[in-house]
């Protein structure tokens, strides 16, 4: 499992954890968020390493406004 500590200066505010489900080393694999918990699964060969897949997901979780403030300033 990946687990990605999210820290402003040294205060955590979040953690992703991303799970293979499926496919094995020097291959694609699928991958599922289990923290925060999101449904399908991502795409990814295991060859370009852990920063290309937790970029991957965390942009994903960007889009769909995970962590999104919204507060009116």
């Amino acid at each position: 499992m990946l687990i990605i500590m999210l820290c402003v200066n040294l205060d955590q505010i979040d953690e992703i954890h991303i799970q293979r489900v499926s496919g094995s080393e020097g291959g694609w694999c699928r991958y599922a968020v289990r923290k925060p918990p999101i449904p399908g699964t991502i795409l990814h060969h295991y060859d370009d390493g852990a920063v290309a897949l937790g970029a991957t997901v965390l942009g994903a979780l960007a889009e769909g406004g995970y962590g999104r403030r919204d507060d009116s300033r």
